[in-house]
């Protein structure tokens, strides 16, 4: 499902003056900008049915360098001044912890309020800005298992990938974590294409 100019669009592709949106598989959706941008995002069920968004898949071309910044970077080949907050020019150290990254980095780029977002919530029956708005949420820091059973069971999925490792620990459901590492798989495919 797309939303342009408040209209829904449920084809297999649609083109809108300078993007085409393209639904590759049920659940995978792409958006190719005439700049040569590229955004892909892939929706999964975990383990119960929830959906959620298992990847996110962002394709810079170099015409783009030196012009970002951001909570992905600043893509200039200096991953020192990547993790810089917003409204400074100081980043952080890229030696800091995932609690100080999420907090002296992450959190100051929230999105806190509605007027800020680029997103329509108003697809959802019953749903706005405010229903995902959620500033007291702290995630877990370090990957720790439930049960030495699941660690083994995380470490045969994962083939050592780091994000599959955290999203199994963190959910205790392999359906994340295999979505994780297919996500990983796939960035390196398009990286190396």
């Amino acid at each position: 499902v797309a939303v342009v100019n408040g209209e829904i669009y449920r084809s297999e592709s649609e083109v809108f003056g300078n993007v085409a949106i393209q639904w590759k598989e049920p659940n995978i959706y792409s958006v190719q900008f005439s700049s040569g941008a590229y955004i892909e995002v892939s929706k999964n069920e975990d383990s119960n049915g929830q959906p959620f968004i298992s990847t996110l898949i962002v394709s810079l071309p170099r015409t783009f360098k030196r012009k970002t910044g951001g909570l992905m970077g600043s893509f200039n080949d200096d991953q020192s001044d990547d993790l810089k907050p917003r409204h400074s020019d100081d980043p952080i150290s890229l030696n800091s912890s995932m609690e100080t990254i999420h907090n002296d980095f992450g959190i100051t780029w929230i999105i806190r309020n509605a007027s800020e977002s680029i997103f329509d919530y108003s697809i959802e029956e019953g749903t706005s800005w405010s229903t995902y708005f959620d500033p007291s949420f702290t995630p877990k820091f370090e990957i720790a298992f439930s049960t030495p059973e699941e660690k083994a069971m995380a470490e045969e999925v994962c083939k050592g990938d780091p994000f599959c490792l955290y999203d199994i620990a963190t959910t205790s459901d392999v359906v994340v974590g295999m979505s994780t590492l297919n996500g990983s798989e796939t960035l390196v495919e398009i990286i190396n294409a």
